[in-house]
């Protein structure tokens, strides 16, 4: 629900930033619970936990608006699928990373995994500031206008109707 109630407003590049680095940092901070707070803070672990869990979903419902606004359409559907099934490759090595504290001796061995998972989503949250923005912009149909969609520098916000097309000389018109 904040994912669709905050997205036209903040745009999609940020939400996905935020909603990543805040469940980066969420599950690194489970890590100290865990090491520093025993037993007295399984709540705090637990809430952190949970936190993380909604970053990541949030950034999941994000991702996909993403990647369907930022490639051409002749190019949608096959990256789209790309996308989707290197996902599903990162979804099966997860259990491989959260068995990876087996491997470690000590209190350490219970946060490698979360140091893994806060690192990589707090990481890929950063580098999303890297991609263009594609709110208030006409999506790419071609691969020329996609290569023009990535090389534009700053394009500026204009009111599109339903169908893409630019409405401010509509509404230039009826000011006049």
């Amino acid at each position: 629900m904040f994912v669709i109630l905050t997205m036209d407003r903040i745009g999609r590049k940020r939400l996905q930033c935020i909603v990543m680095v805040f469940g980066g940092i969420a599950t690194l901070l489970t890590i100290f619970s865990i090491l520093f707070g025993g037993d007295d803070f399984t709540w705090l672990t637990t809430t952190l936990s949970l936190f993380g869990k909604v970053g990541s979903t949030a950034a999941f419902s994000v991702i996909y608006v993403m990647t369907l606004e930022l490639y051409p359409t002749v190019l949608r559907n096959a990256a789209l699928g790309g996308g989707s099934c290197i996902g599903r490759v990162g979804s099966m090595l997860a259990p491989y990373v959260a068995a990876s504290g087996a491997m470690i001796d000590g209190d350490f061995s219970t946060a490698l995994p979360l140091v893994i998972f806060g690192f990589v989503s707090t990481t890929a949250g950063l580098l999303v500031l890297l991609v263009p923005e594609s709110q208030h912009r006409k999506l790419p149909e071609s691969v020329q206008d996609g290569i023009k969609f990535y090389e534009a520098e700053e394009v500026e916000s204009k009111p599109l109707d339903c169908n893409g097309e630019d409405k401010s000389f509509l509404m230039m018109s009826k000011l006049e």
